[in-house]
This record gives C-alpha cells, structure tokens and sequence, in this order.
C-alpha cells in the first residue's frame, strides 16, 4: 500500500508525540495536577502541536520553551555559561528576543537611494497609526524595525504583517511568498485581547510572546480572523505587552480599535525557504521582488 506525504507527516507527528509524552509522563505521574513548571529546548520544541500537547499535560502549570529552541540556542548557552563562570549570577533574565544587530535611519536612507525607491519619511509619532490603516485597507506590510529577533520566530522586529480578516489573504500571501497552500499563518495579538481570543490564554503564558505554542481558537477569533486559523481550529499566537515592543504594540492596538477584529497576520519576512531579513538591502531586495506591497524601514515608508 502506498501512503500519501501527507499520511507520512501525520504518523511522524503522531509518533514524536506518544514517545515524548509517554517520557514525561514517567516523571510526571506521582505530581499534583496543576504543578510542574516545564522548561523545553532543542529542535523538536519548535513543534507547537507537540508543546500544546505537553502543556494539557495535567500535572503541567506552565511551559517555557527556550525562544531559539535549535542548534542556535547554543550560542546563548555558551555565553551564560561564561557568565556564570565569572560572576556570581546564576540567574539571567530574556524579556524579549530583540538581540540582533539594528540600522540607523542614516543607514537607511542611503539604502533608499541607493535603489532608487521614492518614500515617505514618517514622523514616529503618527507611524503606527499610518501603518494600522495600511494593515486595514489590506496592504501587506514589510515591518523593519529596531534590533533583529534572535531564533527562528519573526516577532515585529522583521515580520510581514497583514489583515487577517478575509481568507483570501492566505492565498495572496502564498503567491507573493512562493509558499505551500497548507503552511498556515500566524495571529499576532495585544495582551488586553488576547482571553478573547485563545482558550485557557493566561498573561503568564510566557511560551505565548514567542509563538512557541498553540490554543484553540474561541468563536469570536474564528469569526473575525479566519486567515489565521489551523485546520484543527488552534492557532499559534504571539502575545505582546506594550513593554515588549511598544511600536508595534501600538500598530496592533490602532488596528483593532479602527477595524473590531482582534489580530492581525505576522509572519516572517522572507521568501519560502530563505532566511529571515536582517538588514535595509535584504529588506529592498524583497520589497522589489514583490513579496510585500508596503515596506515600513525604520521611518521612512516605500510603496
């Protein structure tokens, strides 16, 4: 009998999940309900069905899954081992992920002109509001902002941003990305909203500001955002607190105040199978190539 790549991928899924839960739960099964703390990292935790699963554990409280849970993650570890080597600190804190390297507006600009490219300058006080109405009128958006996120989640640092509202979105982006119809696209949503929207949600989920994690998605995020949705009715959410990244925070909260609907799309900047954006060229060189409409670079809009 000859199985489908599809079938293939589900009994791998299935799989990797009965071996590691079955692993757990030899640890967890004298636990209260309710009480275990769980930290993941290594390749198979960017997996965020499996994470679910071992977050409904029932003696789980909480989850942390290491942002750069890949091989990538070692460059961290080595560093907090120096560290702890060398001083008495044992404890580091990783509010957010925004460790990679930044672009001046000088910078830039002359990227801009380098190419040719007519923009707008924007003044930092009305650029979210500009770019929450651009997300609205149903441009996808290049957002390229402030320092680089570490690990393999975009998270409104290099993220393509876009109206998740109407379903036709997917196919729009799929084209523009060169990407696969049955990849599915992430929300991105404010703290205040977000109990609306993901059952269980709690604002210490930590897993949830780094899309290392999945919920099931309520009526109210399924009716209003359905480009966001998995075929198994979850979503992979990233979370944000206004102290996290207040720019884009701002960007989210304007959308959804002018439009009702509770998320947006943010989904990595780059095409299919390339890396993430890192800096003004790479950003242009999408932008010309067409996988986004808007291009917001710092302060200056190209369109």
């Amino acid at each position: 009998k000859s199985f489908s790549k599809e079938d293939i991928a589900f009994a791998a899924q299935e799989i990797l999940e009965e071996v590691l839960l079955s692993f757990l739960m030899k640890h967890l099964d004298e636990q209260k309900e309710n009480s275990v703390n769980i930290c993941l990292a290594g390749g198979c935790f960017a997996n965020v069905k499996l994470n679910h699963e071992i977050f409904s554990l029932p003696a789980t409280k909480n989850i942390y899954v290491f942002p750069q849970m890949g091989d990538g993650g070692n460059a961290l570890g080595g560093a907090l081992n120096v560290a702890i080597s060398k001083t008495s600190k044992t404890h580091f804190d990783l509010p957010t992920v925004y460790l990679g390297p930044e672009y001046s507006d000088d910078q830039i600009l002359s990227e801009l002109k380098k190419n040719n490219l007519n923009f707008q300058i924007l003044n930092p006080k009305n650029k979210a509001q500009i770019v929450s109405e651009q997300i609205a009128k149903g441009e996808i958006v290049g957002w390229f902002q402030g320092r680089m996120e570490y690990g393999p989640r975009a998270l409104g640092a290099r993220s393509i941003l876009a109206d998740a509202s109407d379903i036709e979105t997917i196919k729009r982006l799929n084209e523009k990305l060169q990407r696969n119809d049955f990849m599915p696209f992430a929300p991105v949503t404010i703290d205040t909203w977000a109990e609306k929207c993901f059952v269980g949600w709690a604002p210490d989920h930590v897993a949830s500001k780094f899309m290392t994690t999945c919920y099931c998605c309520t009526d109210f995020l399924r009716e209003k955002c359905p480009a966001i949705l998995h075929i198994d009715n979850t979503a992979r959410p990233q979370v944000i607190t206004r102290d996290d990244n207040p720019e884009y925070f701002d960007v989210i909260k304007l959308y959804i105040e002018k439009t009702g609907n509770p998320a947006i799309i943010n989904t990595s900047f780059n095409f299919h199978e390339e890396p993430i954006v890192m800096n003004p060229f790479d950003a242009i060189k999408c932008f010309r190539d067409k996988n986004v409409t808007v291009l917001v670079v710092g302060n200056f809009l190209v369109s």
